[in-house]
């Protein structure tokens, strides 16, 4: 299992993920409450340890990041 951080908390716009810089990419799934996935992702780091990710278009709410291997 790979650590991640992904701030901040309360994230209107974007959330940022921190990821070690040993992985070439990442796959990342947001769930509701409701364990719906509204969001997935696939991206290529190409040597960052950051990647940005869009969710103004997600309701206000509660949802849970899982990292994907």
């Amino acid at each position: 299992m790979t650590d991640i951080s992904v701030f901040p908390n309360r994230a209107t716009n974007n959330l940022i993920i921190l990821y070690p810089s040993n992985i070439s990419s990442f796959k990342l799934e947001m769930l509701d409450t409701n364990g719906i996935t509204v969001l997935f992702e696939n991206k290529a780091l190409n040597n960052a340890t950051e990647a940005a990710l869009a969710i103004e278009f997600l309701e206000k709410g509660f949802y849970a990041c899982k990292s994907i291997q």
